[in-house]
């Protein structure tokens, strides 16, 4: 910075080459130790965003803390530690918005496509909002999913969950299950199935996201 201003204040003169010189040297210097910072294990990690009334409580806990002394002051830490439990449950499904790709939360915790090319960006997303850094061609190789054809099956919480892309002939695939997902308009196929979510559900309310417990919770974006 001091080069910076001493080249400004040297231009009108025509001097302005060896405060220039100088930093250009320190930028590359900054830059050597950017680099190396980033390299170094655990520089770079992945963590789930905290839902915003999470995120809003945080900080007014931070603000207790740094306004109030003695020991008022250890409400807020102990308010801190409440906040740790978390939230809410995350999703078990994830269906993109043209339901070209459905994502599972398997018994660990990790998603797994039922697809590794399509809707590469919102799973992506997907990823890092349930702070895995993985990256999706990675996420697609993880057990679960039993792929034949254009369709994908795979059993979560008890649910059996069915996959259907374009080309699959959805009467063949549907019997027996409990969820039933297409990257195509099903119209009056499948009508046994309790949920299912097609092309045109995605198109009229955007992206899907199931939750499984007592019963199944959906939610679209």
């Amino acid at each position: 910075m001091p080069a910076a201003l001493v080249s400004v204040l040297l231009m009108p003169l025509g001097f302005e080459a060896l405060p220039l010189w100088v930093l250009g040297e320190g930028l590359q210097l900054v830059m050597l130790i950017s680099d190396w910072v980033a390299a170094l294990p655990g520089a770079q990690l992945a963590l789930a965003p905290p839902a915003m009334l999470h995120a809003l409580a945080m900080a007014a806990a931070a603000i207790w803390i740094c306004l109030w002394q003695g020991r008022l002051r250890w409400a807020g830490f102990c308010f801190l530690a409440l906040l740790a439990i978390p939230a809410s449950p995350v999703p078990d499904i994830y269906i993109e918005a043209t339901a070209s790709n459905v994502a599972v939360r398997l018994g660990d915790g990790t998603l797994a496509p039922a697809d590794s090319r399509k809707g590469r960006f919102a799973l992506g997303k997907w990823l890092l909002a349930s702070g895995d850094s993985i990256k999706p061609a990675d996420a697609a190789k993880r057990e679960g999913w039993a792929c034949s054809g254009f369709a994908c099956k795979i059993a979560i919480k008890g649910k059996r969950i069915v996959f259907l892309q374009a080309g699959a002939t959805p009467e063949t695939h549907c019997i027996g299950a409990d969820i039933l997902i297409s990257a195509f308009p099903l119209r009056g196929a499948c009508r046994s199935v309790a949920v299912r979510i097609d092309r045109f559900d995605v198109w009229k309310r955007g992206a899907h996201a199931l939750s499984l417990g007592n019963g199944i919770k959906l939610s679209t974006s």
